[in-house]
């Protein structure tokens, strides 16, 4: 492909591609740990892996095309469009691909969130198992910390 505008359409059509699919796999992911389905968190987390790498890749293959192209390395998806010749085409491309890369990025944050959640909430079991729940502080009638105690864990219980 010569046509510069011809180029960096296909490139971001197969980025946005890559894109939807991290996007489905992230919704995927968020229902299955909001259904705390543990079971197919493993295989949703090899596919987003997966995805995150071939949509680094075809990021890869535009930042190649733009150097070939004589487009400065940190020229801005808004900045090669430009300079390689704005149409409708790629002003419709570059605006669907920021606007998917960023609600990708939430949906991610989101998820990241779900993760933590899940992770206080099964520590917190665990330390009850083991008899290291936090209580908190308590205070006696005289406004002292009592003393806490009395748990042991379950084995010797």
């Amino acid at each position: 492909m010569n046509n510069p505008q011809q180029a960096l359409e296909h490139l971001l059509t197969q980025e946005l591609a890559t894109l939807a699919v991290l996007k489905a796999i992230l919704d995927e992911e968020s229902s299955a740990l909001l259904a705390d389905n543990a079971e197919s968190l493993e295989q949703i987390t090899e596919r987003k892996n997966n995805a995150i790498a071939a949509h680094a890749a075809q990021q890869t293959q535009r930042v190649q095309w733009m150097a070939s192209a004589g487009i400065p390395s940190n020229a801005g998806l808004t900045d090669a469009v430009a300079i390689a010749g704005s149409t409708p085409r790629l002003e419709s491309l570059r605006a669907d691909l920021t606007s998917l890369a960023e609600e990708c990025a939430g949906l991610n944050r989101h998820n990241g969130g779900l993760i933590r959640r899940l992770q206080e909430r099964t520590q917190g079991a665990l330390n009850i198992l083991r008899g290291n729940e936090n209580h908190g502080d308590v205070y006696s009638l005289s406004g002292a910390k009592a003393p806490q105690g009395g748990s042991r864990t379950l084995g010797k219980a």
